[in-house]
Protein backbone atom coordinates (compact mmCIF):
# COMPACT_ATOMS: atom_id res chain seq x y z
CA UNK A 1 0.00 0.00 0.00
CA UNK A 2 2.82 2.42 0.90
CA UNK A 3 4.64 1.70 -2.34
CA UNK A 4 1.43 2.21 -4.35
CA UNK A 5 0.69 5.49 -2.57
CA UNK A 6 4.18 6.81 -3.15
CA UNK A 7 4.12 5.78 -6.79
CA UNK A 8 0.78 7.57 -7.18
CA UNK A 9 2.41 10.71 -5.78
CA UNK A 10 5.14 10.43 -8.43
CA UNK A 11 2.50 9.96 -11.13
CA UNK A 12 0.62 13.04 -9.89
CA UNK A 13 3.83 15.08 -9.95
CA UNK A 14 4.60 13.89 -13.46
CA UNK A 15 1.08 14.75 -14.65
CA UNK A 16 1.44 18.29 -13.30
CA UNK A 17 4.88 18.71 -14.87
CA UNK A 18 3.80 17.45 -18.28
CA UNK A 19 0.69 19.62 -18.25
CA UNK A 20 2.95 22.64 -17.85
CA UNK A 21 5.24 21.56 -20.69
CA UNK A 22 2.30 20.81 -22.99
CA UNK A 23 1.01 24.33 -22.44
CA UNK A 24 4.47 25.89 -22.82
CA UNK A 25 5.97 24.26 -25.92
CA UNK A 26 4.16 25.43 -29.10
CA UNK A 27 3.22 22.95 -31.86
CA UNK A 28 6.11 21.48 -33.85
CA UNK A 29 8.77 23.47 -31.99
CA UNK A 30 10.72 20.43 -30.83
CA UNK A 31 13.83 19.50 -32.84
CA UNK A 32 12.66 17.40 -35.82
CA UNK A 33 9.13 17.20 -34.40
CA UNK A 34 7.64 18.26 -37.73
CA UNK A 35 9.75 15.61 -39.51
CA UNK A 36 8.87 12.84 -37.05
CA UNK A 37 5.20 13.69 -37.42
CA UNK A 38 5.50 13.61 -41.21
CA UNK A 39 6.95 10.08 -41.02
CA UNK A 40 3.97 9.05 -38.87
CA UNK A 41 1.70 10.74 -41.39
CA UNK A 42 3.34 8.81 -44.24
CA UNK A 43 2.47 5.51 -42.54
CA UNK A 44 -1.05 6.75 -41.79
CA UNK A 45 -1.67 7.62 -45.45
CA UNK A 46 0.08 4.69 -47.15
CA UNK A 47 -0.60 2.05 -44.50
CA UNK A 48 3.02 0.84 -44.47
CA UNK A 49 6.59 1.85 -43.70
CA UNK A 50 8.85 3.04 -46.56
CA UNK A 51 9.32 0.17 -48.99
CA UNK A 52 11.56 1.81 -51.57
CA UNK A 53 14.54 4.14 -51.77
CA UNK A 54 13.46 7.73 -52.53
CA UNK A 55 14.82 8.97 -55.85
CA UNK A 56 14.91 12.60 -54.69
CA UNK A 57 14.77 14.60 -51.48
CA UNK A 58 11.26 14.61 -49.97
CA UNK A 59 9.83 12.45 -52.71
CA UNK A 60 6.03 12.49 -52.87
CA UNK A 61 5.91 15.65 -50.74
CA UNK A 62 6.86 13.67 -47.62
CA UNK A 63 9.89 14.57 -45.51
CA UNK A 64 12.18 11.59 -46.11
CA UNK A 65 15.04 12.63 -43.82
CA UNK A 66 13.70 10.58 -40.91
CA UNK A 67 13.55 7.43 -43.00
CA UNK A 68 16.98 6.57 -41.59
CA UNK A 69 15.20 5.73 -38.31
CA UNK A 70 13.91 2.29 -37.36
CA UNK A 71 10.19 1.96 -37.92
CA UNK A 72 8.40 0.49 -34.85
CA UNK A 73 7.34 3.85 -33.38
CA UNK A 74 6.16 5.29 -36.69
CA UNK A 75 4.28 2.13 -37.64
CA UNK A 76 2.37 2.00 -34.35
CA UNK A 77 1.53 5.72 -34.18
CA UNK A 78 0.81 5.84 -37.90
CA UNK A 79 -1.80 3.10 -37.62
CA UNK A 80 -3.46 5.00 -34.76
CA UNK A 81 -3.46 8.20 -36.78
CA UNK A 82 -4.84 6.31 -39.78
CA UNK A 83 -7.94 5.38 -37.78
CA UNK A 84 -8.65 9.00 -36.81
CA UNK A 85 -8.50 10.64 -40.24
CA UNK A 86 -6.23 13.37 -38.84
CA UNK A 87 -3.46 12.61 -41.34
CA UNK A 88 -5.06 14.45 -44.26
CA UNK A 89 -3.21 17.77 -43.90
CA UNK A 90 0.52 18.45 -43.96
CA UNK A 91 1.57 20.72 -41.03
CA UNK A 92 3.67 22.90 -43.33
CA UNK A 93 0.47 24.14 -44.93
CA UNK A 94 -0.55 25.89 -41.70
CA UNK A 95 2.81 27.03 -40.25
CA UNK A 96 4.26 30.48 -40.89
CA UNK A 97 7.88 31.35 -40.20
CA UNK A 98 8.74 33.62 -37.27
CA UNK A 99 10.86 36.61 -38.31
CA UNK A 100 12.06 37.02 -34.70
CA UNK A 101 13.43 33.45 -34.53
CA UNK A 102 16.94 32.76 -33.27
CA UNK A 103 17.61 31.19 -36.66
CA UNK A 104 17.19 34.63 -38.23
CA UNK A 105 19.21 36.52 -35.65
CA UNK A 106 16.34 37.34 -33.28
CA UNK A 107 15.71 36.43 -29.65
CA UNK A 108 12.67 34.15 -29.91
CA UNK A 109 13.21 30.41 -29.46
CA UNK A 110 10.26 29.40 -31.64
CA UNK A 111 10.67 28.79 -35.36
CA UNK A 112 7.04 29.54 -36.27
CA UNK A 113 4.64 32.39 -35.46
CA UNK A 114 1.69 30.45 -33.97
CA UNK A 115 -0.60 33.46 -34.34
CA UNK A 116 -3.56 31.37 -35.53
CA UNK A 117 -4.93 28.06 -34.24
CA UNK A 118 -3.99 24.92 -36.16
CA UNK A 119 -6.62 23.33 -38.40
CA UNK A 120 -8.50 20.46 -36.74
CA UNK A 121 -6.78 17.56 -38.55
CA UNK A 122 -3.30 18.85 -37.67
CA UNK A 123 -4.20 19.76 -34.08
CA UNK A 124 -5.75 16.32 -33.54
CA UNK A 125 -2.73 14.49 -34.91
CA UNK A 126 -0.38 16.63 -32.84
CA UNK A 127 -2.36 15.92 -29.67
CA UNK A 128 -2.32 12.15 -30.29
CA UNK A 129 1.43 12.16 -30.89
CA UNK A 130 2.23 14.29 -27.86
CA UNK A 131 -0.02 12.36 -25.49
CA UNK A 132 1.66 9.16 -26.66
CA UNK A 133 5.02 10.60 -25.61
CA UNK A 134 3.61 11.57 -22.21
CA UNK A 135 2.44 7.99 -21.70
CA UNK A 136 5.83 6.62 -22.82
CA UNK A 137 7.45 8.90 -20.23
CA UNK A 138 5.12 7.55 -17.56
CA UNK A 139 6.17 4.01 -18.45
CA UNK A 140 9.80 5.03 -18.11
CA UNK A 141 9.24 6.54 -14.66
CA UNK A 142 7.43 3.43 -13.44
CA UNK A 143 10.43 1.37 -14.60
CA UNK A 144 12.80 3.73 -12.76
CA UNK A 145 10.70 3.46 -9.58
CA UNK A 146 10.65 -0.35 -9.77
CA UNK A 147 14.40 -0.65 -10.41
CA UNK A 148 15.41 1.72 -7.61
CA UNK A 149 13.02 0.06 -5.16
CA UNK A 150 14.63 -3.27 -5.96
CA UNK A 151 18.24 -2.14 -5.50
CA UNK A 152 17.58 0.08 -2.46
CA UNK A 153 14.75 -1.89 -0.80
CA UNK A 154 13.28 1.50 0.14
CA UNK A 155 10.11 2.94 -1.40
CA UNK A 156 10.97 6.48 -0.26
CA UNK A 157 14.31 6.41 -2.05
CA UNK A 158 12.59 5.04 -5.15
CA UNK A 159 10.00 7.82 -5.06
CA UNK A 160 12.67 10.48 -4.51
CA UNK A 161 14.90 9.25 -7.34
CA UNK A 162 11.97 8.94 -9.75
CA UNK A 163 10.67 12.40 -8.85
CA UNK A 164 14.11 13.87 -9.49
CA UNK A 165 14.13 12.30 -12.97
CA UNK A 166 10.71 13.80 -13.68
CA UNK A 167 11.93 17.23 -12.51
CA UNK A 168 14.85 17.30 -14.94
CA UNK A 169 13.61 19.89 -17.47
CA UNK A 170 14.98 18.00 -20.44
CA UNK A 171 13.12 14.82 -19.49
CA UNK A 172 9.78 16.59 -19.20
CA UNK A 173 10.31 18.62 -22.38
CA UNK A 174 11.40 15.59 -24.38
CA UNK A 175 8.33 13.63 -23.31
CA UNK A 176 5.82 16.07 -24.77
CA UNK A 177 7.36 15.97 -28.25
CA UNK A 178 6.50 13.74 -31.18
CA UNK A 179 9.69 11.70 -31.41
CA UNK A 180 10.73 8.05 -31.38
CA UNK A 181 13.15 8.72 -28.50
CA UNK A 182 10.31 8.52 -25.97
CA UNK A 183 9.16 5.06 -27.05
CA UNK A 184 12.72 3.69 -27.27
CA UNK A 185 13.43 5.05 -23.79
CA UNK A 186 10.39 3.35 -22.30
CA UNK A 187 11.08 -0.07 -23.81
CA UNK A 188 14.77 0.07 -22.87
CA UNK A 189 13.87 1.19 -19.33
CA UNK A 190 11.42 -1.68 -18.87
CA UNK A 191 13.99 -4.17 -20.16
CA UNK A 192 16.61 -2.76 -17.75
CA UNK A 193 14.21 -2.91 -14.80
CA UNK A 194 13.42 -6.56 -15.60
CA UNK A 195 17.15 -7.35 -15.65
CA UNK A 196 17.52 -5.67 -12.25
CA UNK A 197 14.59 -7.73 -10.97
CA UNK A 198 16.25 -10.92 -12.21
CA UNK A 199 19.55 -10.10 -10.49
CA UNK A 200 18.26 -8.68 -7.21
CA UNK A 201 15.58 -11.25 -6.38
CA UNK A 202 18.03 -14.12 -6.92
CA UNK A 203 15.21 -16.40 -7.97
CA UNK A 204 15.63 -19.07 -10.61
CA UNK A 205 15.23 -17.44 -14.05
CA UNK A 206 11.91 -18.27 -15.71
CA UNK A 207 10.96 -18.41 -19.35
CA UNK A 208 8.18 -15.75 -19.03
CA UNK A 209 10.73 -13.32 -17.63
CA UNK A 210 13.19 -14.19 -20.39
CA UNK A 211 10.45 -13.65 -22.97
CA UNK A 212 9.52 -10.25 -21.47
CA UNK A 213 13.15 -9.11 -21.44
CA UNK A 214 13.65 -10.25 -25.04
CA UNK A 215 10.44 -8.62 -26.29
CA UNK A 216 11.06 -5.24 -24.61
CA UNK A 217 14.71 -5.26 -25.68
CA UNK A 218 13.66 -6.00 -29.24
CA UNK A 219 11.03 -3.25 -29.21
CA UNK A 220 13.63 -0.74 -27.97
CA UNK A 221 16.07 -1.65 -30.75
CA UNK A 222 13.35 -1.75 -33.42
CA UNK A 223 12.36 1.77 -32.33
CA UNK A 224 15.81 3.37 -32.26
CA UNK A 225 19.23 1.82 -32.76
CA UNK A 226 20.75 4.01 -30.04
CA UNK A 227 19.08 1.63 -27.55
CA UNK A 228 21.05 -1.26 -29.03
CA UNK A 229 23.48 -1.98 -26.19
CA UNK A 230 20.62 -3.08 -23.95
CA UNK A 231 20.78 -6.39 -25.84
CA UNK A 232 23.97 -7.21 -23.92
CA UNK A 233 22.25 -6.98 -20.51
CA UNK A 234 20.82 -10.50 -20.32
CA UNK A 235 24.08 -12.26 -21.40
CA UNK A 236 25.85 -10.21 -18.72
CA UNK A 237 23.24 -11.22 -16.17
CA UNK A 238 23.75 -14.86 -17.11
CA UNK A 239 27.51 -14.44 -16.59
CA UNK A 240 26.92 -12.96 -13.13
CA UNK A 241 24.69 -15.93 -12.23
CA UNK A 242 26.57 -18.64 -14.11
CA UNK A 243 26.68 -20.68 -10.89
CA UNK A 244 22.99 -21.44 -11.47
CA UNK A 245 24.08 -23.84 -14.19
CA UNK A 246 23.40 -23.93 -17.91
CA UNK A 247 20.27 -26.00 -17.58
CA UNK A 248 18.58 -23.37 -15.42
CA UNK A 249 19.15 -20.73 -18.09
CA UNK A 250 18.30 -22.81 -21.16
CA UNK A 251 14.55 -22.16 -21.31
CA UNK A 252 14.81 -18.46 -20.30
CA UNK A 253 17.51 -17.95 -22.96
CA UNK A 254 15.37 -19.58 -25.64
CA UNK A 255 12.40 -17.42 -24.57
CA UNK A 256 14.62 -14.32 -24.67
CA UNK A 257 15.66 -15.15 -28.22
CA UNK A 258 12.04 -15.76 -29.18
CA UNK A 259 11.06 -12.36 -27.77
CA UNK A 260 13.82 -10.68 -29.77
CA UNK A 261 12.75 -12.45 -32.97
CA UNK A 262 9.10 -11.55 -32.42
CA UNK A 263 9.93 -7.83 -32.17
CA UNK A 264 13.30 -6.74 -33.53
CA UNK A 265 13.51 -9.86 -35.69
CA UNK A 266 10.34 -9.00 -37.56
CA UNK A 267 11.42 -5.38 -38.07
CA UNK A 268 14.91 -6.17 -39.28
CA UNK A 269 13.67 -9.16 -41.26
CA UNK A 270 11.41 -6.83 -43.21
CA UNK A 271 14.42 -4.64 -43.99
CA UNK A 272 16.33 -7.68 -45.18
CA UNK A 273 13.57 -8.72 -47.55
CA UNK A 274 12.98 -5.24 -48.98
CA UNK A 275 16.45 -3.71 -48.98
CA UNK A 276 18.84 -6.64 -48.87
CA UNK A 277 20.16 -6.25 -45.31
CA UNK A 278 18.66 -6.02 -41.79
CA UNK A 279 19.61 -2.36 -41.27
CA UNK A 280 18.31 -1.15 -44.65
CA UNK A 281 21.75 0.32 -45.32
CA UNK A 282 20.99 1.16 -48.94
CA UNK A 283 17.96 3.23 -47.93
CA UNK A 284 19.82 5.03 -45.16
CA UNK A 285 22.88 5.77 -47.31
CA UNK A 286 20.66 7.21 -50.03
CA UNK A 287 18.82 9.50 -47.59
CA UNK A 288 22.05 10.63 -45.91
CA UNK A 289 23.57 11.45 -49.30
CA UNK A 290 20.49 13.32 -50.52
CA UNK A 291 20.34 15.50 -47.41
CA UNK A 292 24.13 15.79 -47.12
CA UNK A 293 24.07 14.75 -43.45
CA UNK A 294 27.57 14.81 -41.98
CA UNK A 295 29.22 13.83 -38.71
CA UNK A 296 30.34 16.80 -36.60
CA UNK A 297 32.59 15.07 -34.06
CA UNK A 298 36.24 14.51 -34.92
CA UNK A 299 38.01 12.33 -32.30
CA UNK A 300 41.38 13.62 -33.55
CA UNK A 301 40.56 17.24 -32.71
CA UNK A 302 40.81 18.28 -29.06
CA UNK A 303 38.24 21.05 -29.51
CA UNK A 304 35.64 18.44 -30.50
CA UNK A 305 35.66 17.05 -26.97
CA UNK A 306 35.01 20.48 -25.47
CA UNK A 307 32.04 20.98 -27.79
CA UNK A 308 30.86 17.45 -26.95
CA UNK A 309 30.92 18.09 -23.18
CA UNK A 310 29.03 21.36 -23.63
CA UNK A 311 26.42 19.65 -25.81
CA UNK A 312 25.98 16.84 -23.29
CA UNK A 313 25.62 19.28 -20.39
CA UNK A 314 22.96 21.33 -22.16
CA UNK A 315 21.25 18.32 -23.71
CA UNK A 316 20.96 16.42 -20.44
CA UNK A 317 19.56 19.31 -18.39
CA UNK A 318 17.86 21.86 -20.67
CA UNK A 319 18.23 22.30 -24.42
CA UNK A 320 14.96 23.15 -26.14
CA UNK A 321 13.71 23.82 -29.64
CA UNK A 322 15.43 24.06 -32.98
CA UNK A 323 18.04 26.56 -31.68
CA UNK A 324 18.50 24.72 -29.45
CA UNK A 325 17.62 27.25 -26.75
CA UNK A 326 19.04 26.98 -23.22
CA UNK A 327 18.11 29.11 -20.18
CA UNK A 328 20.87 31.67 -19.65
CA UNK A 329 20.22 32.48 -15.98
CA UNK A 330 23.44 31.88 -14.05
CA UNK A 331 21.68 30.47 -10.97
CA UNK A 332 19.91 27.82 -13.05
CA UNK A 333 23.12 26.75 -14.78
CA UNK A 334 24.87 26.68 -11.39
CA UNK A 335 22.28 24.26 -10.02
CA UNK A 336 22.71 22.05 -13.09
CA UNK A 337 26.47 22.18 -12.53
CA UNK A 338 26.14 21.18 -8.87
CA UNK A 339 23.83 18.31 -9.80
CA UNK A 340 26.27 17.16 -12.46
CA UNK A 341 29.11 17.10 -9.91
CA UNK A 342 26.92 15.13 -7.48
CA UNK A 343 26.04 12.53 -10.12
CA UNK A 344 29.65 12.16 -11.28
CA UNK A 345 30.84 11.67 -7.70
CA UNK A 346 28.29 8.88 -7.22
CA UNK A 347 29.46 7.16 -10.40
CA UNK A 348 33.13 7.46 -9.41
CA UNK A 349 32.44 5.98 -5.99
CA UNK A 350 30.62 3.04 -7.56
CA UNK A 351 33.73 2.33 -9.61
CA UNK A 352 35.81 2.18 -6.42
CA UNK A 353 33.54 -0.03 -4.31
CA UNK A 354 32.39 -3.63 -4.23
CA UNK A 355 29.31 -3.85 -6.44
CA UNK A 356 26.23 -6.03 -6.56
CA UNK A 357 25.44 -8.03 -9.68
CA UNK A 358 22.71 -5.58 -10.69
CA UNK A 359 24.98 -2.56 -10.34
CA UNK A 360 27.80 -4.30 -12.21
CA UNK A 361 25.56 -5.14 -15.16
CA UNK A 362 24.06 -1.65 -15.32
CA UNK A 363 27.55 -0.13 -15.13
CA UNK A 364 28.82 -2.37 -17.93
CA UNK A 365 25.81 -1.52 -20.12
CA UNK A 366 26.36 2.19 -19.52
CA UNK A 367 30.06 1.93 -20.35
CA UNK A 368 29.29 0.04 -23.57
CA UNK A 369 26.75 2.69 -24.54
CA UNK A 370 29.26 5.51 -23.98
CA UNK A 371 31.78 3.71 -26.17
CA UNK A 372 29.22 3.07 -28.90
CA UNK A 373 28.09 6.71 -28.70
CA UNK A 374 31.61 8.08 -29.23
CA UNK A 375 32.22 5.74 -32.16
CA UNK A 376 28.88 6.44 -33.82
CA UNK A 377 29.05 10.24 -33.64
CA UNK A 378 32.53 10.16 -35.16
CA UNK A 379 31.35 8.05 -38.11
CA UNK A 380 27.70 8.97 -38.71
CA UNK A 381 25.48 12.04 -38.70
CA UNK A 382 23.82 12.44 -35.32
CA UNK A 383 24.97 14.45 -32.32
CA UNK A 384 22.58 14.65 -29.40
CA UNK A 385 22.44 13.95 -25.66
CA UNK A 386 18.99 12.41 -26.11
CA UNK A 387 20.74 9.27 -27.34
CA UNK A 388 21.41 8.60 -23.64
CA UNK A 389 17.71 8.55 -22.75
CA UNK A 390 17.45 4.73 -23.07
CA UNK A 391 20.11 4.48 -20.36
CA UNK A 392 18.06 6.26 -17.67
CA UNK A 393 17.44 3.13 -15.57
CA UNK A 394 21.06 1.89 -15.67
CA UNK A 395 22.36 5.37 -14.79
CA UNK A 396 19.91 5.92 -11.93
CA UNK A 397 20.74 2.47 -10.52
CA UNK A 398 24.45 3.38 -10.61
CA UNK A 399 23.84 6.73 -8.88
CA UNK A 400 21.66 5.14 -6.18
CA UNK A 401 24.40 2.57 -5.53
CA UNK A 402 27.05 5.27 -5.13
CA UNK A 403 24.98 7.77 -3.12
CA UNK A 404 25.22 5.96 0.28
CA UNK A 405 29.00 5.98 0.19
CA UNK A 406 29.04 9.65 -0.78
CA UNK A 407 26.65 10.40 2.07
CA UNK A 408 28.91 8.49 4.47
CA UNK A 409 31.91 10.56 3.41
CA UNK A 410 29.96 13.80 3.84
CA UNK A 411 28.61 12.74 7.24
CA UNK A 412 32.13 12.25 8.55
CA UNK A 413 33.15 15.71 7.32
CA UNK A 414 30.13 17.93 8.00
CA UNK A 415 28.04 15.96 10.49
CA UNK A 416 24.68 14.22 10.33
CA UNK A 417 22.55 17.37 10.67
CA UNK A 418 24.31 19.22 7.84
CA UNK A 419 24.10 16.11 5.67
CA UNK A 420 20.34 15.91 6.28
CA UNK A 421 19.88 19.46 5.03
CA UNK A 422 22.11 18.77 2.02
CA UNK A 423 19.94 15.82 1.06
CA UNK A 424 16.81 17.93 1.39
CA UNK A 425 18.44 20.56 -0.81
CA UNK A 426 18.84 18.16 -3.76
CA UNK A 427 15.14 17.87 -4.75
CA UNK A 428 14.45 21.46 -3.62
CA UNK A 429 17.17 22.89 -5.85
CA UNK A 430 16.10 20.69 -8.74
CA UNK A 431 12.50 21.87 -8.33
CA UNK A 432 13.68 25.48 -8.25
CA UNK A 433 15.72 24.97 -11.41
CA UNK A 434 12.69 23.38 -13.06
CA UNK A 435 10.48 26.35 -12.17
CA UNK A 436 13.12 28.79 -13.39
CA UNK A 437 13.61 26.85 -16.63
CA UNK A 438 9.88 26.60 -17.28
CA UNK A 439 9.45 30.35 -16.73
CA UNK A 440 12.37 31.23 -18.99
CA UNK A 441 11.09 28.79 -21.63
CA UNK A 442 7.63 30.34 -21.54
CA UNK A 443 9.13 33.78 -22.17
CA UNK A 444 11.49 32.59 -24.90
CA UNK A 445 8.80 30.73 -26.86
CA UNK A 446 5.87 33.10 -26.38
CA UNK A 447 7.03 36.63 -25.58
CA UNK A 448 10.47 37.22 -27.10
CA UNK A 449 10.16 39.33 -30.24
CA UNK A 450 7.00 41.03 -28.95
CA UNK A 451 8.87 43.56 -26.83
Amino acid sequence: MIASRQLLCVVALYAAIQSCWLLTIPPFEGPDEFQHYDFVRYVAITGHLPDKIPAIVNEGDFFTGEWTQEGAYYWLLGLILRQTGYQTMRPGEALVGNKHSMWLGGQAANLHQHTAPLPGPIAGGLLIGRLASVLFGLGTLVAVFAAVRLVSADERIAALATSCVALVPQFGYQHVLITNDTAATMWASIASALIVWLLVRREAPSWPLGLAIGATTGLAIATKLTAGVIVAALPMAWWCRRDDGRQAWLRPAIAWGAGLLATAGVAFGRNWILFGDPLATALKHAVVSQFDFRSVFNPRELSSYGHLLYMLFRGIWASFGWGPWTPHQFWILTIFGVMTAFLLMCVILVLRQRRTDATSVMLAVFALHCTAFLISISLFAGYSARYFLPLIVPFVVIVVAGAPRLCGMLRRRVGAEALRWMLVAVPVLLAAAWIGTLTATLIAFHFEGLR
